[in-house]
């Protein structure tokens, strides 16, 4: 922004290539087209920001080819008719915001026939407080909710002649019931009024919406554990691996079973472990192979708690004895306290979901690790695959992943 007020006849003298040129946001009172007339590459100008007056025919007619002009925001009160004459290549011209009537505010009439006006502002005749005579016939007015201040206003000391050619536009645009009729007889109470039906549905949106936020609000908690699962579902879990070397264990594997099971332990259990992690071999199985001297339950505890891995084979003996759920519930409290998955069921026996104790549904139901011994010689194969894998890492317990 500059505070330019006038430009000489030849302040444009050796800018013949220029081809845009913004003098928008200054001072010019006057504009003479010929002060332009050198600057046969200029295509757009800015004049607007100004205090141009008026465009009349007194300068000589433009020389140059623009394409765009632009004196929005002017202080414009009339326009030559031959004020553009010359601008032949014009598409654009911008004249906005001007011809501001608050400056002819002793006006009485006003002549506004025979133009394409199509709508009134209310700001723009508000200042004309004299004004008793107004001409508006044969102009393409549009009568609908926009012009619902103007049969107030005229029925002050505002005369309106040429009434009969003074008409409302016959097309879409207009409301229905003044399409084609005189300008005096717009009067659209009915049709401008407030609407019921739009204001019912905001104050309906508007209940419905306090409803869905309070209810969400409410619900916050299980919405914010139901968006978890979605991520779960799409983006899965980092599993984390517990750092303890198996070397720092005084056994790499504790079995804890009951005597009924003795059989499928000793004939298939301990032979594939022997076959496939050879290095496993510091084992103790059994009540019988416990640390003597203790208390059973302490032996239980100490086999736990010095194994990189404890196995418990479940069957429906197992599941009846209370000495071996007793077992159960110790290297469970101590698979808790550490937070580290290193107890592995495994299923000898097909048992329903209704046959297990509380304890043991809860362990599955937080996704540990668990097998079932198959029936099919295949079906082993991977049962002998999935066992090894579990056995030869730890990973820490996830709480974060919900039970099934």
């Amino acid at each position: 922004m500059n505070s330019i007020a006038m430009i000489e006849d030849n302040g444009f003298d050796g800018l013949a290539g220029v081809s845009q040129l913004q003098l928008g946001w200054n001072n010019l009172e006057e504009m003479e087209p010929s002060i332009f007339n050198g600057m046969m590459a200029l295509r757009s100008l800015s004049l607007d920001n100004n205090r141009i007056l008026s465009l009349n025919s007194k300068s000589t007619p433009w020389n140059i080819s623009l394409i765009h002009l632009n004196l929005a925001r002017n202080e414009l009160t009339a326009i030559n008719g031959s004020a553009f004459h010359g601008l032949k290549t014009l598409k654009t011209l911008d004249l906005s915001d001007n011809f501001k009537l608050q400056y002819l505010s002793s006006l009485v009439y006003l002549d506004a026939a025979q133009n394409r006006i199509s709508g009134l502002n209310r700001s723009t005749f508000e200042p004309l407080e004299r004004l008793t005579t107004l001409d508006l016939s044969l102009n393409p007015l549009v009568c609908n909710c926009d012009l619902k201040w103007l049969p107030g206003w005229l029925e002050g000391t505002v005369e309106l002649i040429e009434s009969m050619d003074t008409t409302c536009l016959d097309n879409a645009a207009t409301l229905e019931p003044f399409r084609g009729k005189q300008l005096i007889t717009f009067d659209p109470k009915d049709g401008c009024g407030p609407n019921i039906i739009l204001y019912s549905c905001l104050a309906t949106l508007g209940m419905v919406l306090i409803f869905a936020l309070g209810l969400i609000y409410y619900q916050r908690w299980w919405i914010r554990y139901r968006l978890f699962l979605l991520k779960l579902c799409f983006i899965g879990y980092e599993k984390i691996h517990d750092d303890a070397d198996r070397g720092e264990f005084q056994y790499d594997i504790a079995i804890m079973l009951h005597e009924a099971d003795s059989m499928w332990v000793n004939h298939h259990l301990r032979p594939a472990l022997l076959e496939r992690v050879p290095g496993f071999n510091r084992i103790v199985c059994g009540d019988e192979e416990l640390m003597p001297g203790m208390y059973y339950l302490d032996a239980i505890h100490y086999a736990t708690e010095k194994s990189f891995k404890t196995i418990i084979v479940i069957s429906h003996a197992a599941l009846q004895d209370q000495w071996f759920m007793m077992k159960f519930r110790t290297v469970l409290n101590h698979v808790n306290d550490i937070g580290t998955e290193k107890m592995i069921l495994v299923f000898v026996e097909d048992v329903e979901d209704d046959e297990l104790p509380f304890l043991i549904r809860l362990f599955l139901s937080d996704h540990r690790s668990h097998l079932v011994w198959p029936d099919d010689e295949r079906g082993r194969d991977y049962f002998w695959e999935e066992l090894i894998r579990d056995l030869t890492v730890n990973l820490r317990c996830n709480h974060l992943i919900p039970p099934n």
